[in-house]
């Protein structure tokens, strides 16, 4: 089965936002890598990467998150054959989703990690990052749908 590899150069944002003593922190890496990959489509920013971590197997993935990446890589594809279920497609989804991820990934370092390590706080910080002015009275299924990009 495949697993979602983790760009090798993120892994101060995994070990920053995973689990710890803050109680603002994600239970799971696959939580952190559904965020990010999310982040990452809905400000259009993927980067490829070779260097990888120990990979996250797809088990580990809840429903609701595989679902989510199907719809990522179906928005990024335009393409309906991506959803046939086999394991070609599933890499191509994992790759997709991986690159997004890791898009994501730089933003959190870059709008959260970093500005933190100058006194922010993370709560305030991460609103900061998902509510946008533009966002504000949406429900969050809008604003969800917003950033899938449908």
């Amino acid at each position: 089965m495949p697993r979602a590899r983790r760009p090798k150069d993120k892994e101060i944002v995994f070990e920053t936002l995973y689990k710890g003593e803050d109680k603002y922190n994600f239970k799971q890496l696959s939580h952190i890598f559904i965020f990010a990959a999310c982040l990452g489509h809905w400000r259009k920013k993927r980067i490829p990467f070779t260097n990888s971590l120990e990979p996250i197997d797809w088990g580990v993935f809840e429903e609701r998150e595989k679902e989510v990446m199907r719809m990522i890589a179906l928005n990024e594809t335009n393409n309906p054959g991506i959803l046939i279920e086999n394991e070609e497609k599933l890499t191509e989804i994992l790759r997709i989703c991986e690159e997004f991820a890791n898009g994501g990934l730089q933003i959190i370092n870059d709008e959260i990690i970093q500005k933190e390590k100058q006194g922010g706080d993370r709560i305030s910080l991460l609103t900061d990052l998902i509510i946008q002015p533009s966002n504000i009275g949406k429900s969050s299924e809008d604003i969800i749908t917003q950033m899938l990009g449908e």
